[in-house]
């Protein structure tokens, strides 16, 4: 724990279901969920997408 030490951190509320499923989605697929999630943004913003747009 003493990596992330030296950042700061900020909290989001979202619903306990979703957090759930976001907790066990994220350590299927990295090392914390801050990675996890730039990774899921980072594929977003590579590949031009929208979770809202059509395929």
């Amino acid at each position: 724990m003493t990596e992330y030490s030296k950042y700061s951190f900020s909290g989001i509320n979202v619903k306990k279901e979703v957090a759930i499923k976001f907790r066990k989605f994220s350590r299927q697929i990295s090392v914390s969920h801050t990675h996890a999630l730039e990774a899921m943004l980072h594929f977003f913003e590579r590949n031009d997408l929208s979770p809202d747009g059509d395929p």
